[in-house]
């Protein structure tokens, strides 16, 4: 007997940089594949999980092409004050089920 299952989709590549300005998280897109709009974002603040799609977080402009591009910003403004708070982001592929970034924006 010969079985073969599908090889699992492989994750984009991509470079994303996050960072901390004037209150707000912001993703930049820095090269690699574009991403769809509905990539999942997820935002970690003092162990309060936030979960959304980037395509809320992009402006207008931005979304006229149906994907996040390089060059192109998330900017997540948290409901709440992230002074001196644990803050992390981390970017998921939802078709793969990859996450494509990860990382701590302010130790808090």
């Amino acid at each position: 007997y010969v079985l073969s299952y599908p090889l699992p989709d492989s994750a984009p590549y991509v470079e994303i940089v996050g960072s901390l300005e004037d209150g707000n998280i912001v993703l930049l897109h820095c090269g690699g594949e574009n991403l769809d709009l509905d990539t999942e974002l997820l935002v970690n603040i003092s162990n309060t999980t936030y979960v959304t799609t980037v395509g809320n977080y992009l402006d207008s402009k931005s979304k006229e092409n149906g994907a996040w591009d390089i060059g192109e910003r998330v900017v997540y403004t948290p409901t709440v004050d992230i002074t001196n708070l644990y803050v992390e982001a981390a970017v998921i592929d939802r078709e793969t089920n990859s996450m494509l970034m990860t990382g701590i924006l302010q130790e808090g």
